[in-house]
């Protein structure tokens, strides 16, 4: 069977098979809603979380080489690293309270969430729409610069050029790829504070297209270029049961201090569904738990 690589998945199927059930073949399937008309269907996770060509540039020797990328330094970290820290808090799931996020797993998970929300299409788009504004402005710079140099026809010219998708896409790609930055972002992560919730409800955790939601304490609202900033909340769900929350190390959080890495039990049905809630305001498809009754 020839590998389909043209279906470029922004979301791991890694990642989407603990959200997913497995059938009698042993494939993994996940509920799939769509946001635009509130549809909703089941869906092999080979099926879901792709888009076609979505990271191919012209501009490089290998069209594919973005895909490659990501394939190579991203989808890794959601193999063993990420399987291994599921199953030691399941492992110690029986003991409540109990320690279970190191400093290197806090490292691994840092770069795992900063790599999976500069992936996604409404974080790289926004980028794309800087890369217009970028462009436009520094046109005018030049028109500023040059202008007893240039002729109207010269000038009409420089106007006129414009970057194309593929060179806007290529150069927003390498930004979000740039070690400094990952490095960066990841460092803001690992400082802040680690709850980490186990569902104990019937209620599971659902994902989407989107899974990382950044939430700012202050303007109370989602926001998707926030990540530097000390009064951002980040919440992240791993499988169906299990949902990392980053809270800023800020005095109105001095209380959580004391849970840091510490396991937790979640069985507020309001507080789960309000994280779900996050996740389809935020996103336009939902991957959850099916039923194979429905």
């Amino acid at each position: 069977m020839v590998e389909d690589n043209t279906r470029q998945h922004i979301i791991p199927q890694v990642y989407l098979k603990w959200f997913g059930q497995k059938n009698k073949k042993g494939n993994y399937y996940v509920k799939v809603t769509l946001k635009s008309n509130d549809k909703t269907f089941t869906k092999s996770i080979r099926e879901v979380g792709y888009k076609r060509n979505y990271y191919n540039v012209s501009q490089r020797k290998d069209d594919k080489h973005w895909e490659k990328y990501f394939s190579q330094n991203i989808e890794p970290f959601y193999g063993d690293p990420l399987r291994n820290i599921i199953t030691k808090i399941m492992l110690t799931s029986d003991n409540y309270k109990a320690e279970v996020l190191t400093k290197e797993d806090k490292k691994i998970l840092s770069k795992l969430i900063v790599f999976q929300l500069l992936r996604t299409p409404i974080f790289l788009n926004r980028q794309l729409n800087k890369a217009d504004y970028i462009s436009n402005e520094s046109k005018k710079e030049l028109l500023l610069k040059f202008e007893q140099q240039l002729n109207n026809r010269s000038k009409k010219e420089l106007l006129n050029v414009k970057m194309s998708q593929d060179e806007a896409k290529d150069i927003a790609l390498e930004t979000i790829s740039n070690d400094q930055l990952l490095e960066k972002f990841s460092d803001v992560l690992i400082g802040k504070i680690w709850c980490i919730y186990l569902n104990k409800a019937s209620t599971s955790f659902v994902t989407s297209d989107n899974p990382v939601i950044m939430y700012n304490c202050v303007s109370k609202k989602s926001c998707f270029d926030c990540i530097g900033p000390k009064d951002t909340f980040y919440f992240f769900p791993f499988t169906s049961y299990i949902l990392i929350q980053l809270i800023p190390d800020i005095s109105l959080t001095q209380v959580y201090k004391s849970v840091d890495g510490i396991l937790q039990y979640i069985t507020d049905i309001k507080f789960i569904n309000s994280v779900n809630n996050f996740q389809k305001r935020n996103s336009d498809k939902i991957y959850q738990l099916p039923k194979w009754d429905e």
